[in-house]
């Protein structure tokens, strides 16, 4: 039975997902901003924390007692609020998340950052896969890169310390 911590538990992904790793017996917390949007069903049977993602050191505290096993990343803005607000949800708090992960460092958990076909913009294309150029058009397709780059940062760091990161 492995932990597992979801981020922005609340969102699109984040109930269907905790929903599948119950029924395969994982340990699930859940954290997000909103603490309302959860179905109870499912919110009592994992532990909820609300959480913002930019408090970095509840984050860390977070991590420390939970101590997962993997980390699905679906916390962030697609729409509303401000461009600002859309960075801040989706880039700052992903850097805050691994910033906060490789604190840990005992046995960082593996990572899931979730990507979204926004970063290949319009594409004349019949098939988009992983090989295709990115050009993300719009402010969320170039925060998903960002997060990718963020990720991938993390992931050629390991060679530089003694921490080993290579579940990111």
């Amino acid at each position: 039975m492995s932990k597992v911590l979801i981020t922005g538990i609340n969102g699109f992904i984040g109930e269907h997902l905790s929903e599948l790793l119950l029924q395969t017996n994982h340990l699930v917390t859940g954290i997000d901003i909103l603490d309302n949007a959860l179905n109870e069903s499912i919110k009592s049977k994992i532990n909820f924390i609300k959480c913002n993602l930019c408090d970095e050191n509840t984050l860390e505290e977070i991590l420390h007692i939970v101590n997962p096993e993997h980390v699905y990343h679906l916390a962030g803005l697609l729409r509303g609020g401000s461009i600002k607000e859309m960075y801040k949800a989706n880039v700052t708090c992903t850097v805050n998340l691994f910033n906060a992960i490789v604190k840990m460092c005992d046995l960082p958990p593996k990572v899931l950052v979730s990507g979204s076909s926004a970063i290949y913009g319009e594409s004349n294309l019949n098939i988009i896969d992983e090989s295709s150029k990115v050009q993300p058009i719009t402010d969320y397709g170039i925060t998903k890169v960002l997060q990718e780059q963020i990720a991938l940062k993390y992931i050629k760091k390991r060679t530089n310390t003694s921490c080993n990161y290579s579940n990111f």
